[in-house]
This record gives C-alpha cells, structure tokens and sequence, in this order.
C-alpha cells in the first residue's frame, strides 16, 4: 500500500465557534479537567489528519465517488472532514 501524502489541516470558522461551545458545554457539565481532556482528543484526531485522512471511514450520507467526505466520531459528538 503507497503512504499517504500529507495534506494541510484547515479548521473551519464554524469548527472554532463549536469547539469554544463543546468546552464550555463539557466544562459546565463534567468540570474544567474533563473538558480539557476531550477538547485535547478532538484535537489529538484533527492534528492526525495531514497524513492519517484515511483512516476514518466515509460520511454514509454525504457519498461521493472519490469519498472525500470523512467522519470521527468521538462519544456523541460527529465531525466531519473532507480530505
């Protein structure tokens, strides 16, 4: 199997509005600790992505033929990419 190319991370302006509200949201919720700790996972994946775009499975109700649209799914929460 060929290695991936490494492809730019870009995070969207939406993405930074609903990552603030996650933590706030987990913060109010489970505590400041707890809410840090999942922001860190979500962005543990994201940073993942330049050369890991792969590794998720495709969105089952965005199809493509080329399959550019990506998913992680981290407890309730969904994200989307496309590679």
């Amino acid at each position: 199997m060929a290695a991936n190319k490494r492809k730019e991370v870009v995070l969207s302006t939406e993405f930074q509005i609903d990552i603030k509200d996650v933590f706030g949201y987990g913060e109010e919720t489970f505590g400041f600790n707890a809410a840090k700790t999942f922001i860190s996972e979500i962005y543990m994946h994201i940073w993942n992505l330049d050369y890991q775009y792969l590794m998720f499975p495709e969105v089952r109700f965005i199809t493509t033929k080329d399959k550019k649209y990506r998913n992680i799914i981290l407890g309730s929460y969904l994200i989307i990419y496309r590679h």
